[in-house]
């Protein structure tokens, strides 16, 4: 893929556009015949307002978007309540499937090679018990949202999507964090709540970009000293489990905000969790605590946490 090309997509995902680079990226697109690049152009005219033709330039545009989005995804009407999408200068950027029968149509009608640079795709509350394989095919995608289904394993192309920021996870049937997330090295939030997962593996380390880890309300035991390592992790989130112990190795984690460990079994908190200068909420209410340990008793009262 081109680097202009690249640039462009990197920016629309982020929100990050400015005129210049869309100028740019519009004259390489019509320059390849790519009517997109007169939908950035127009669009350009008609915010910068200086042009007396206004109301013709809204005619025009709203043809063309009309006519790329027939090209480019030709939904069937009847599917209109099925799927919404969602979109910005004629390239789609999120899609979410309301129902198995828009998951099923996209299915057939999907081409992801053209649908660059879709970068959010929500597939939550489907009661899926697999995922389709051309998901993986979405080199592009920030955010994949899977929440609420029946998957019980993940396949091995999770671990293609390189830049994920965000993988939801929430009320599924995993019993463990499949391997393959190790690769997803953009990744900023995990979400594996409410699964039956029994163990945070050690090479949780790998994903050195996370800044929330959430795994409340499943069967956690143990908590991994690697776990210290995710320097840039604001939010840990591990309610509702088995947990004893919290790791020395906590004490590295100096950018974390939220330290949520209620109804675990814990009996002792590290002391030196009292130089995490950066935590504002700690949550330990339903544990086994008698006593806080003096780093933080002038920040936290215990009453408020058992």
């Amino acid at each position: 893929m081109d680097s202009i090309e690249n640039r462009f997509y990197r920016a629309l995902r982020q929100e990050k556009i400015d005129r210049k680079s869309m100028l740019v990226f519009s004259d390489w697109l019509q320059k390849r015949g790519d009517p997109r690049g007169e939908i950035i152009s127009l669009t350009l005219a008609i915010d910068s307002g200086g042009s007396k033709n206004l109301e013709t330039l809204h005619l025009l545009l709203a043809q063309r978007l009309k006519e790329n989005k027939k090209k480019i995804f030709n939904l069937p009407k009847d599917l209109s309540k099925s799927i919404t999408m969602n979109w910005k200068f004629g390239f789609m950027t999120r899609i979410t499937v309301h129902s198995k029968k828009g998951l099923n149509a996209l299915e057939k009608i999907m081409v992801p090679a053209q649908i660059n640079p879709l970068y959010h795709l929500n597939l939550s509350g489907l009661k899926l018990v697999d995922l389709p394989e051309w998901i993986g095919q979405l080199g592009g995608l920030s955010v994949l949202n899977l929440n609420n289904n029946h998957l019980d394993t993940i396949p091995e192309w999770i671990g293609n999507l390189s830049q994920l920021t965000e993988l939801r996870l929430w009320k599924n049937k995993l019993t463990e964090i499949p391997e393959a997330i190790q690769n997803l090295h953009q990744l900023t939030r995990l979400d594996l709540d409410n699964n039956k997962c029994t163990e945070i593996p050690e090479w949780i380390e790998n994903l050195d970009q996370l800044s929330g880890l959430y795994l409340s309300g499943n069967l956690l035991s143990i908590i991994p000293t690697s776990i210290g390592n995710l320097s840039l992790l604001k939010g840990l989130h591990l309610v509702a489990n088995n947990i004893s112990v919290i790791p020395e190795s906590i004490k590295n984690l100096k950018q974390l905000t939220w330290l949520r460990l209620d109804d675990n079994e814990i009996t002792t908190i590290p002391e030196s969790i009292g130089n995490l200068s950066q935590l504002t909420v700690l949550s330990l209410r339903n544990n086994k605590l008698s006593a806080l340990p003096n780093s933080l008793k002038d920040k936290f009262e215990l009453a408020d946490q058992n």
